[in-house]
């Protein structure tokens, strides 16, 4: 029991905070729409400042936070994939250009590709079979469609992971809407664990 006015004041500010909250949630959907187009462009950094401007913005909002707190993860788990798939690539690549088991769409028709190169910038180099049949492309990842890129990861990763790598899986399908293979990962992550 406070005076008047410092009960006054108390509501003043529940109502902004509770004002706040209202607006934020309702930008949530846009701002994580956000957060996804930056993570299928292989933005991490920018996807997990986004995320964890919103768990800011959320704290308190207990159904909030635990959504944005299992995107965080996700998102974390995803740039860890992706940091091993980068190594992993420069290391295959070493020993010179792999050939794409699996088609690519291009301004090509019925072409084969090699991959001969995969920088930091994640810009993916891409030289016909043979050579003399079309000129070198270079595309960013995220410009492949996202089968093609599961393709790509599944290529150039290590052959045996962990159940983490393959959780880390799991949050890259989901990502990009590869149901079936988030599906094939998580039995796989399951399968990994109870063996342990």
């Amino acid at each position: 029991p406070g005076s008047p006015k410092a009960t006054a004041e108390a509501k003043t500010l529940r109502d902004e905070r509770s004002a706040e909250a209202r607006a934020t949630d309702e930008q949530m959907p846009e701002e994580l729409a956000k957060v996804s187009g930056e993570a299928r462009k292989y933005k991490y950094a920018n996807a997990l400042s986004g995320v964890r401007s919103l768990l800011r913005r959320m704290a308190g909002v207990k159904k909030n936070e635990d959504q944005l707190k299992a995107r965080e993860e996700s998102l974390c788990r995803q740039q860890a994939i992706h940091e091993k798939f980068l190594a992993a690539a420069r290391q295959k690549l070493r020993t010179g250009p792999v050939p794409l088991p699996f088609n690519i769409e291009t301004k090509f028709d019925d072409m084969k590709w090699k991959v001969s190169r995969v920088d930091y910038d994640n810009v993916a180099t891409l030289d016909s079979i043979p050579s003399n049949k079309a000129p070198s492309l270079e595309r960013h990842l995220g410009e492949f469609k996202p089968d093609e890129q599961y393709n790509l990861y599944m290529l150039l990763l290590p052959k045996e992971l962990t159940a983490d790598g393959h959780k880390a899986l799991v949050a890259f399908c989901q990502e990009r809407g590869l149901t079936v293979q988030a599906e094939l990962h998580m039995r796989q992550a399951n399968e990994l664990r109870l063996s342990i």
